[in-house]
């Protein structure tokens, strides 16, 4: 089952003051293991 944690929500936090690719990029194993992971999870 899908845990949507704080990291989640911490991550998008982040994501809202940070909206550049650079950023994104140097942040995408938080995205894959605290965002899309829990998502394909919760899908299936």
């Amino acid at each position: 089952m899908a845990h949507f944690t704080k990291d989640f929500l911490r991550f998008f936090q982040s994501l809202a003051k940070n909206n550049e690719r650079e950023w994104f990029h140097a942040n995408k194993k938080d995205y894959e293991a605290h965002v899309k992971n829990p998502f394909k999870d919760f899908v299936n």
